[in-house]
């Protein structure tokens, strides 16, 4: 704006002093007179021209600190710009810090409690596990003893069974006594014509020598497997050689399988327990078969009785 009032002042002056040169030149002056306006105008365009000069010039320095003043203005917006972003990135690094360093307590916290959680929990496991395996071996103990208990039971019923049964085999049958007559009495002296005689102190009464059991016989495995075999197949259950040893050493492996046999045609002894069988078995070999279903009914009741009267003995023992 201001070169183009600046433009404007100077055609204005141009065009007056056009006009005046006009106006002297239809007009007719002194030289001296027309000398003195020339250099007059000539002067004033200088003045014109050196105004023009000083107000380009100062337009320029206007310009100048113009362009300054906005240049520092835009350096202190773009400072300030940069003093807020400064402070924005700072301001979400403390709250960044401040996350982790919660997020840090929280997670030590967390893991604190899982190490607690499984430290408990595996104490727990050990407890647990140590009561289990103290209770398992009390079982097992038990378990063991009622075993021992009942076999040494069985073996010693065998075994007498077997004695009696040897000491009636070799011991001779009993004489039948005489009828009594007349001259057994004290009187009798009078009906057989003999005397009186002091009575003879009595004679000590011999004892009879201990009977002695039969030879055992040798045993093969091959025949106690062949019986332990039967007995599986038959009464469905598996023995051992402390059942079918003291058989096989006293009778032959087909009178055996002959008495499982017979059992075998008998429901409640082939569902009774294995000790209870080998009972039967070995009652069938020494007395046979008769009135079986009977005998059978009282093993299973003397076993019952049996085992409730250990079990009674143990919880008293606690």
């Amino acid at each position: 704006m201001s070169e183009t009032y600046v433009d404007r002042q100077i055609a204005t002056l141009k065009a007056a002093a056009v006009a005046r040169e006009a106006a002297q030149a239809a007009t007719p002056a002194p030289v001296e007179e027309t000398i003195e306006p020339v250099i007059s105008e000539t002067e004033e365009i200088r003045q014109a021209q050196k105004t023009l000069e000083n107000a380009k010039a100062r337009v320029a320095e206007a310009n100048k600190l113009r362009m300054q003043k906005a240049a520092a203005d835009l350096a202190a917006l773009k400072v300030r710009e940069e003093e807020k972003l400064l402070l924005v990135k700072l301001n979400q690094l403390e709250v960044q810090k401040k996350w982790e360093e919660v997020q840090r307590l929280k997670d030590e916290k967390q893991l604190a409690d899982y190490r607690a959680e499984q430290r408990a929990k595996s104490e727990l496991e050990a407890r647990v596990n140590a009561a289990q395996e103290e209770e398992r071996k009390r079982i097992e103990h038990e378990q063991k003893l009622r075993k021992l208990s009942e076999e040494s039971f069985q073996q010693e019923q065998l075994a007498k069974m077997l004695e009696e049964q040897a000491m009636r085999e070799t011991q001779p049958a009993p004489e039948e006594p005489k009828p009594p007559t007349l001259s057994d009495g004290p009187l009798g002296f009078l009906f057989s014509g003999t005397e009186r005689t002091p009575a003879a102190e009595s004679e000590p009464v011999k004892q009879q020598e201990p009977v002695q059991a039969p030879e055992l016989r040798p045993i093969q495995n091959s025949e106690m497997e062949a019986v332990a075999q039967h007995w599986q197949n038959k009464l469905r259950n598996r023995t051992t050689g402390n059942h079918v040893t003291p058989m096989l050493q006293r009778f032959t492996p087909e009178q055996i399988f002959a008495a499982i046999d017979a059992l075998a045609q008998h429901p409640s002894a082939v569902s009774a327990e294995r000790d209870v069988q080998a009972e039967l078995i070995s009652a069938c070999l020494f007395q046979g078969t008769e009135n079986l279903e009977q005998r059978i009914a009282e093993h299973l009741k003397g076993y019952t009785e049996r085992i409730a009267a250990a079990k009674a003995q143990r919880e008293g023992r606690q």
